[in-house]
């Protein structure tokens, strides 16, 4: 089988998912043909999933630091963590971007 389908359409997610590591994966034959033609198996698209998904984490983090002062403490060792792991994912695919 072999087609496109507009990312936004709802069936859309009937052929291509993720996994809990950001990896995407094909659920049918054309899930399957999309996931090769557009490369989908590669390293860099769990990164990217994982980047936004730590970005969103962190503007959520310094939104209750700047409100939360009993747990400021906390909030700035959640923050300085999800900066680490940010720069790494970064790191990460300039990596794969370049070999």
């Amino acid at each position: 089988m072999k087609g496109f389908i507009d990312p936004v359409r709802q069936e859309y997610d009937e052929h291509l998912g993720r996994t809990n590591k950001g990896e995407i994966i094909y659920k049918t034959p054309l899930g399957g043909y999309i996931y090769n033609e557009l490369n989908l198996y590669l390293k860099r698209h769990a990164i990217l999933w994982k980047l936004e998904r730590l970005e969103v984490n962190l503007k959520e983090v310094q939104k209750l630091n700047s409100v939360d002062n009993d747990h400021s403490e906390v909030l700035e060792k959640l923050e300085y963590t999800l900066l680490a792991a940010i720069k790494n994912y970064e790191f990460e695919l300039e990596l794969e971007e370049n070999y």
